[in-house]
């Protein structure tokens, strides 16, 4: 049996059982009446997302074995297909009550602040399908069920982590709480306890982290509602009113260019070629050939690489990918894209993309967009869709139009 034959009805399978089991769960139920009714807390998301995990572990231990999969394994195209649309679904589940239970705790603190939805971790999906395309099925089945529950719990983790950094960075003094859960390893006990933000927030801290099946809890309360707030900046104590004007400035900002990164996994397939042409000089295009393997490997499609034409007033671009030219600029600092679009956007004339490498660097993803965005202000007649490679194998992908 083929992946086409048993993808659709599989798929189609597991989304009911998913759905199902969610309609018939009591716990979630009364989950959802606390959340509406604005009595809920990070407590009540974790017991949220731990039931939705099981609900999804449910779904794929009804409906997946070894012998309804071509060869007992989970190729990595069915992988995708199953698997992809289902973590989406269940973070749509848990971000969306991630974002109205933090709207109600800052209510309840009187801060002035809208809660930000957790973003969606394409990474974390992506090593998943890895993994279970990595075996045959019967060997690895149980922890791939596991990491559903583990990347659930994840996006309240996040939502945590998004939160604490906007209320700090908007001058409200934060503290976070690592709980235990249950019958806990050596390793979550010694992290657990409370934290200021502030100590923690430049580190990568173990507070975030989580190990398979952890069960631990991040928790975030922004206060109890005093008329004063600490401005962490200048340590001197001010009425709420007096900062709300920066506080408004705060929110989150929106790109010119178009988020189309889940339009290319949703598109993407796992019959990648990368094409090395005759005369094409591997010796100094190595990391042209390492971007163009990623990208084959990531989404697909026939990667050429173009050999260069030295030749005035001709200008060629480092790859063709699915009948489109493609620039590779590798840079060291979000300033430097200004430059780099500019030119690149010379290189593929209205007709494919530019790639920005920045996977050995730590840069500020909101400081190079409101860079790419200025340029692209400016460049009113271009359009292009702009691929940033970060590091942790993260890419996104902004689409410009004229």
């Amino acid at each position: 049996m083929n992946d086409k034959d048993v993808v659709p009805q599989l798929y189609k399978d597991i989304k009911e059982t998913y759905q199902d089991e969610i309609a018939t769960n009591p716990r979630i139920k009364m989950i959802l009446k606390k959340i509406d009714d604005g009595k809920a807390t990070y407590e009540d998301l974790y017991d949220y997302a731990n039931e939705l995990g099981y609900c999804l572990e449910k779904a794929f231990a009804k409906n997946v074995s070894k012998d309804i999969l071509p060869n007992g394994t989970m190729y990595y195209n069915i992988a995708q297909r199953l698997i992809s649309p289902m973590i989406a679904a269940n973070y749509n589940n848990i971000a969306k009550k991630c974002e109205t239970v933090q709207n109600s705790l800052n209510k309840k603190a009187n801060i002035g602040l809208k809660g930000i939805k957790p973003p969606y971790r394409e990474e974390k999906t992506r090593g998943i399908i890895n993994y279970v395309s990595s075996a045959e099925y019967k060997n690895i089945e149980k922890s791939f069920l596991d990491s559903l529950s583990t990347n659930t719990r994840s996006v309240v983790d996040s939502s945590v982590k998004e939160n604490v950094e906007y209320h700090y960075q908007s001058g409200l003094s934060p503290k976070i709480i690592r709980r235990t859960v249950g019958k806990c390893c050596e390793w979550c006990s010694n992290i657990a306890g409370v934290y200021n933000y502030a100590d923690v927030k430049k580190t990568g801290n173990n507070v975030y982290r989580r190990h398979a099946n952890c069960r631990c809890q991040v928790i975030y309360d922004p206060g109890n509602g005093a008329k004063k707030i600490q401005d962490a900046w200048t340590k001197q104590w001010s009425k709420k009113v007096e900062i709300e004007k920066r506080l408004q400035k705060m929110q989150p900002k929106e790109y010119i260019g178009k988020d189309v990164t889940k339009e290319y996994y949703g598109t993407a397939n796992a019959k990648g070629k990368v094409i090395i042409n005759p005369g094409y000089k591997t010796s100094i295009h190595k990391n042209e050939i390492e971007v163009a393997n990623i990208i084959s490997k990531t989404f697909g499609g026939e990667v050429n690489l173009i050999n260069e034409v030295h030749q005035q007033g001709i200008k060629t671009p480092d790859f063709i990918w699915n009948k489109k030219k493609w620039e590779l600029k590798t840079l060291t600092t979000e300033k430097a894209a200004d430059s780099a679009v500019r030119k690149a956007l010379k290189q593929i004339q209205d007709n494919g993309g530019i790639i920005l490498d920045y996977r050995t660097r730590n840069i500020t993803l909101d400081v190079l967009m409101s860079i790419v965005d200025n340029r692209m202000k400016r460049n009113k007649q271009s359009q292009a869709d702009i691929m940033i490679l970060l590091k942790d194998n993260v890419i996104k992908v902004f689409r410009y139009k004229k």
